[in-house]
């Protein structure tokens, strides 16, 4: 009796069997349809294996075992460690060295409630608001200036202030004498002294210090008596009592006809 083959099943005939064609041709046609199933499957093989000589980037080859040895001794044999946090290291950092560097570091952020003077700390958007609304939220201007005021004033009215003032002393009349109701106007640097006529500084009677009419004798602001060098009778000079000119501002001898 024909018994079957294990894999494809073909069939095989007793030594005693007559030869049946259909069973060659049956034999025959599964043979043929595995090998060409065989055929089709190993028709998207690869018929040698391709080996890369070092690792490249998105292949799918083997490496050549001396290309992976090269390629690692080209590495680092040990880990290097940065004792603490290092910019731009691109190493490790050992556990003892981020514990300290986080140590340093604030838990948390320390708000203040309102501005406080010195204070590096952040202050609360309600401390910040607080503070604005206690802050002058427009800028209060006189209409004209004001004596005591701090408030700033308004350019018309600086104009309007200004146009009744006298631009310089050019204006004041020249007198051939002057009355007790008249008065001097003396400029010296940015200041404007009004004297009353009555109070002009003449020499005493003994011709040596200078006094005004009332009787009091002209001090320096260190406390030394103004006095006159009768030297030159045509002028005067005007000295100290510790015996220095009186001098200008541009450094001119003051004299007293």
């Amino acid at each position: 009796m024909a018994t079957r083959t294990t894999n494809y099943r073909l069939t095989k005939p007793e030594q005693t069997d007559l030869v049946d064609i259909d069973e060659l041709n049956g034999n025959f046609d599964i043979i043929d349809r595995q090998m060409k199933a065989n055929a089709d499957a190993a028709a998207g093989k690869q018929d040698a294996l391709t080996f890369d000589d070092a690792p490249v980037s998105g292949s799918r080859n083997p490496v050549r075992s001396g290309g992976i040895f090269t390629e690692l001794r080209k590495k680092q044999d040990t880990l290097n460690f940065d004792e603490a946090p290092v910019s731009g290291s691109r190493n490790p950092v050992r556990s003892g060295g981020i514990y300290t560097a986080l140590k340093e570091k604030q838990d948390k952020l320390t708000f203040d409630s309102e501005p406080t003077e010195g204070s590096a700390n952040p202050v609360t958007s309600g401390g910040v608001y607080a503070a604005l609304q206690e802050s002058q939220g427009d800028v209060t201007f006189d209409e004209e200036p004001v004596a005591g005021s701090r408030n700033a004033v308004r350019s018309g009215g600086l104009y309007t202030a200004l146009q009744g003032k006298q631009n310089d002393l050019t204006g004041v009349p020249v007198v051939g004498s002057l009355l007790e109701t008249d008065y001097l106007f003396l400029e010296r640097g940015r200041r404007i002294y009004k004297i009353r006529a009555s109070a002009v500084i003449i020499p005493s009677g003994d011709g040596e210090s200078i006094e005004t009419e009332s009787g009091d004798s002209l001090l320096t602001e260190g406390g030394d008596e103004i006095l006159l060098d009768t030297g030159d009778e045509e002028r005067n000079a005007a000295l100290t009592e510790s015996g220095e000119q009186m001098l200008t501002e541009s450094n001119e001898v003051i004299t007293i006809n």
